[in-house]
């Protein structure tokens, strides 16, 4: 990896994630149907008052860490064998900084624990960094270019 000099900044987890399945994700790639799977969104108790509001929208981003991923790889090779590609136009969880990125649909909300239904590939008790509402103007899943190594 070339030299580079990280710059020190402190993240604050703010629950985990929980899969409902134990079943293991079969390739990063939304283009896998598998990935509608359920999860439970679980908030540390000092962030419920964070929720409030959350029933008025149907689908939120989930930003969550990637804890088994290798921070020193900057080429991924797609799943069909082709050609290595740059990591930022992959998929793959090896990166620098390996926050995962999710979108999924609000099923329910019990004090701190949002349950969801969406494409967040993660293992069961990953750390949750952070929930956005996934507004409008985003391109929905149908809309969206895929990058290299998503599959056919």
């Amino acid at each position: 990896m070339p030299f580079f000099r990280p710059y020190p900044f402190e993240l604050t987890p703010i629950g985990k994630i929980w899969r409902a399945e134990s079943k293991p994700m079969p390739s990063a790639s939304p283009a896998y149907p598998d990935h509608d799977r359920e999860y439970t969104l679980e908030l540390d108790a000092v962030f419920y008052e964070g929720c409030f509001g959350l029933d008025t929208i149907s689908h939120l981003t989930v930003l969550y860490w990637l804890r088994d991923a290798d921070r020193s790889v900057l080429k991924s090779n797609p799943p069909d064998g082709g050609d290595s590609i740059g990591i930022f136009a992959s998929l793959s969880e090896d990166r620098p900084n390996p926050i995962g990125l999710g979108t999924a649909a609000i099923i329910r909300i019990e004090k701190n624990l949002i349950h969801v239904r969406g494409c967040i590939d993660c293992q069961s008790g990953s750390t949750l960094l952070d929930l956005r509402p996934r507004f409008s103007w985003q391109p929905a899943p149908d809309e969206a270019v895929l990058p290299l190594d998503a599959g056919p």
